[in-house]
């Protein structure tokens, strides 16, 4: 297994962004679902990565994330418009 928590690994995490270009959609519209999409994306990576870290020992499984945010090495990204 990867020590995430001890090394300089950056987690860069994409979500969609709950619509296409082709979708017709207002801006108001497009930034609720957005929102929403960037919400669960979010639940899920806190899922993961607690998930991960419940495998570590000591406290730092309980840090994890807390860790990955101060030392700017976790991001979630809205990914293109296709």
């Amino acid at each position: 297994m990867y020590d995430v928590f001890n090394s300089e690994v950056k987690l860069r995490f994409y979500y969609w962004r709950g619509y296409d270009k082709k979708d017709n959609l207002s801006e108001e519209q497009k930034k609720v679902i957005a929102k929403q999409q960037e919400r669960k994306a979010m639940k899920n990576i806190a899922k993961l990565l607690n998930s991960y870290g419940s495998t570590l020992e000591n406290e730092h499984g309980e840090n994890i994330i807390n860790k990955l945010v101060l030392e700017q090495r976790l991001s979630l990204l809205p990914s293109p418009l296709l």
